[in-house]
């Protein structure tokens, strides 16, 4: 008899043991994906505090952004094409009349 109450406690105390470990791992798993949650959170939040601090300092120094600049680039191209043409018109004598007039 006393052989079998102590296996009878030995396995309460084996289910109590299982019960607390599945529990910490709950907790643990739960805790681990907030913590995951919250770094990613400040991740982003602080790499958008870098990018409006590198902005304000940019306009401060009087940069120029990259979509101003390949706005002007493109203009540039367009009117380079543009002088070509029309030195290439000029140099064979093809250029059309722009105003013909009344």
């Amino acid at each position: 008899m006393v052989i079998g109450l102590s296996q009878a406690s030995r396995d309460r105390a084996r289910a109590a043991a299982q019960t607390l470990a599945s529990d910490a791992r709950e907790r643990i798993g739960a805790l681990t994906d907030e913590i995951w949650a919250a770094s990613r959170a400040n991740r982003d939040l602080l790499e958008n505090l870098i990018a409006a601090e590198v902005e304000r300092a940019a306009t401060r120094l009087g940069f120029a952004r990259r979509e101003d600049v390949v706005g002007l680039r493109a203009s540039i191209d367009r009117l380079e094409a543009e002088i070509k043409t029309l030195r290439a018109e000029r140099a064979t004598g093809t250029r059309p009349d722009p105003d013909p007039g009344p």
